[in-house]
């Protein structure tokens, strides 16, 4: 985090175009040096200045703002070609909503963007991606979007994006692109990105990795739910996921704490329906998945209860659907 200030420079040799840079010392100095080095046929003239906290964080907003709304010239350049006046409100607006930040959505993000800077562009790559309503399904051009969100600090476009490498979907599958995308979401506040990270770790036979990945998601999680006002915990898919890999790769259950909710869960269900009139075959279903749960009630055989869960969460037929909670 550097204190200094974010720019915008004009030149009259450029219409058209405005440059929208960061500096540690004067615009002014940094305008007369780029007048030198360029060799321009006029000075570049500073149209606006900001002193900033954190210059860095809020010339990387303003950049992705400006693309997001195709105003950049070149992806590796500073050059815009919009109106100066929409890109100095461009600047107000990112400043204003960063000062507002402190206390509040911009917490804990890294690049300074709030969610709601990247909320439009992630419901528009959505659209793109599963083609609803009057859109047409456009997979490249939502990879795309979902791109820009993220570059404005989205944790939920990091996930889609390594999701979308993972499956393969429309494009070639690549689990090393798609790990960079859940290592970067995870990063900038996704923890479930750690599950995923863990899932490909799996495949790759990196059961360290793995297992350090499920620790990550856990702590972060317990972070979670202890700043979490309702204390709701809104993880019931990721934590099933959590027991299907330790049983698949055969992995040891650190965690038994979401195994007992699990098999808490589905016995507050089970038990009430042995008492509605039920056919033999759902009575001897249900009595099965009774027993074999409070079989371990003690916590002792934390791979027996998983395995029973995941079961009954994969629906077991007839009477056990429904059993288990869809939070």
């Amino acid at each position: 985090m550097a204190k200094g200030y974010v720019y915008v420079l004009v030149n009259s040799s450029m219409p058209g175009l405005v440059k929208v840079g960061k500096t540690t010392r004067l615009p002014s100095e940094r305008g007369q040096e780029l007048s030198r080095a360029t060799g321009v046929a006029t000075p570049f003239v500073v149209a606006f200045e900001e002193l900033c906290s954190d210059c860095d964080a809020i010339e990387f907003a303003v950049h992705a703002e400006l693309e997001a709304r195709g105003f950049r010239q070149a992806t590796n350049r500073e050059f815009f070609r919009a109106p100066p006046s929409d890109v100095i409100r461009i600047v107000l607006n990112v400043v204003e909503k960063a000062k507002s930040s402190l206390s509040e959505e911009y917490v804990g993000n890294e690049n300074g963007s709030s969610p709601s800077s990247w909320a439009d562009l992630m419901a528009e790559a959505d659209a793109l991606y599963e083609g609803d309503g009057d859109n047409l399904q456009d997979v490249s051009e939502a990879i795309r979007v979902y791109k820009l969100a993220a570059k404005m600090g989205s944790p939920e476009a990091c996930r889609s994006l390594g999701s979308i490498y993972f499956f393969g979907a429309e494009v070639h599958e690549d689990h090393r692109e798609a790990l960079e995308w859940f290592k970067e979401g995870a990063k900038r506040g996704g923890f479930d990105c750690y599950l995923w990270m863990a899932r490909i770790f799996c495949r790759q036979q990196h059961f360290e990795n793995a297992l350090k990945s499920f620790r990550k998601f856990f702590d972060e999680r317990a972070r979670w739910l202890s700043s979490c006002p309702s204390g709701n915990d809104s993880h019931t898919w990721e934590i099933e996921q959590y027991l299907h890999m330790c049983l698949d790769y055969r992995l040891p259950i650190e965690f038994p704490e979401p195994v007992d909710k699990a098999r808490d869960r589905i016995l507050s269900r089970v038990v009430p329906r042995l008492t509605d009139q039920l056919s033999p075959q759902e009575r001897e279903e249900l009595t099965r998945v009774r027993d074999v749960l409070l079989a371990t009630m003690s916590g002792a055989n934390q791979w027996k209860t998983a395995y029973s869960c995941t079961y009954v969460a994969q629906g077991w037929p007839g009477s056990l659907s429904g059993v288990v909670p869809q939070e």
